[in-house]
């Protein structure tokens, strides 16, 4: 079943806020001062954080998830028995 682009939106807003919070939860809400060894390691992991997902959202794009078959409950339903079957005229 394809997702509506409404779902991608939420998702994609979803996401934002919870970077968001993350950064603001690591850095306390202030910037650390420049040129520090904590300043590079927020960039570090703000980028990551940020690469992620735009990473994963590649992969699956290039390669959706493969359909489902049927259930494995419904594995001996599906196909009648032999006796149901039509015979040919010959």
């Amino acid at each position: 079943m394809a997702h509506s682009t409404g779902h991608a939106a939420t998702r994609t807003v979803g996401t934002l806020v919870v970077v968001i919070a993350f950064v603001v939860l690591l850095t306390g809400g202030q910037p650390p001062a420049r040129h520090t060894t904590p300043s590079t390691a927020a960039i570090a992991a703000k980028l990551a954080i940020g690469v992620a997902p735009v990473l994963y959202g590649a992969h699956r794009h290039r390669r959706p998830p493969r359909p489902h078959g049927p259930p494995r409950w419904a594995s001996g339903w599906t196909t009648p028995p032999r006796s149901w079957q039509p015979v040919r005229p010959g």
